[in-house]
């Protein structure tokens, strides 16, 4: 079966993280942002030259951001809290679905820290969560779904 082939819809987004041996869908999640990378590039000046040359130098994944509806009672959020106070990497995985049907669709895993977690309280609107994950080292391509 194919991974993502076409354009698609977000709706059909599933964000998981590992609990011990097993995984866990992460509750009530509204939307994620930052999954990208950035590559440092070295300027290298010289005199006599009106432009500089450039060297490529190290790469850094982005960070990730989920925002989540607030609900202090998920097993999600009082997991995400723990991962972020104990300070511990664990393996996040992001599936993307093609369609309502969720059989067609591609994956990306990373592993991340929580590193900070910021709470949302506007007047008239839902309260929400953002988790903010550090990955350590990079954000893979996708995978299709076996």
């Amino acid at each position: 079966m194919a991974g993502l082939t076409d354009i698609s819809v977000s709706n059909y987004t599933k964000v998981e993280y590992k609990s011990g041996s097993t995984s866990k869908a992460i509750l009530n999640v509204e939307s994620f942002s930052g999954l990208g990378g950035e590559t440092n590039i070295i300027d290298v000046m010289q005199f006599n030259a009106k432009y500089a040359r450039r060297l490529i130098g190290s790469s850094s994944a982005s960070p990730i951001e989920i925002v989540c509806t607030y609900n202090p009672s998920d097993v999600s959020f009082v997991d995400l809290l723990a991962l972020q106070k104990n300070e511990t990497k664990t393996e996040f995985k992001i599936t993307q679905y093609a369609n309502a049907e969720q059989k067609v669709g591609s994956t990306i895993t990373v592993n991340a820290f929580v590193s900070s977690i910021a709470y949302g309280n506007e007047f008239d609107a839902q309260r929400t969560v953002t988790w903010t994950l550090a990955v350590d080292g990079e954000i893979g391509a996708p995978v299709a779904l076996a």
